[in-house]
């Protein structure tokens, strides 16, 4: 069984991108997930007031079997 969700980071002037927060995605129609959806998303764990040019969201898929997290580019999608 897959999970899929997001990995949301933070680009610090400093030390780059910095991890913030991983989220499931809620959705069960897959159609339904726009880009606008998750940039909604992003500024839920960011504040509305947020910079959203400075967020790098990555899709993730997780195997609940062994809670293995993966990058949607890494996943067989069968």
């Amino acid at each position: 069984m897959h999970m899929h969700g997001y990995k949301f980071y933070w680009y610090d002037d400093i030390h780059g991108y910095q991890f913030a927060k991983t989220m499931p995605e809620r959705r069960k129609d897959p159609t339904r997930i726009t880009d606008d959806s998750v940039i909604n998303l992003a500024r839920k764990v960011f504040g509305e007031e947020a910079d959203i040019g400075r967020v790098l969201v990555i899709p993730i898929t997780s195997d609940i079997r062994s809670m293995t997290f993966l990058p949607d580019a890494y996943t067989n999608s069968n």
